[in-house]
């Protein structure tokens, strides 16, 4: 994960926020640590995913930004309700 979405994932876990909507997308280039650490954080924090992730392989591809945009919506329709 890059340092600045750790040192926000550990402030966020620190304060303890609760009753959270959350979508998680990532990409990596290795082992994709980065998606892992965030999927982590969100069984820690125990917020709610607003759909299922995403998590591609260097640059996304169409499918993955339209996956992208599923988690927007989703994201909007659960705020809105």
């Amino acid at each position: 994960m890059l340092p600045t979405m750790e040192n926000l994932t550990r402030n966020l876990e620190h304060i303890g926020i609760k009753n959270r909507l959350l979508g998680l997308f990532g990409s990596y280039s290795w082992n994709g640590g980065g998606a892992k650490a965030l999927f982590k954080f969100q069984e820690n924090m125990q917020w709610d995913l607003v759909s299922d992730p995403i998590d591609t392989r260097g640059i996304p591809d169409n499918e993955s930004y339209e996956r992208c945009q599923e988690i927007a919506y989703a994201m909007a329709k659960k705020i809105k309700n």
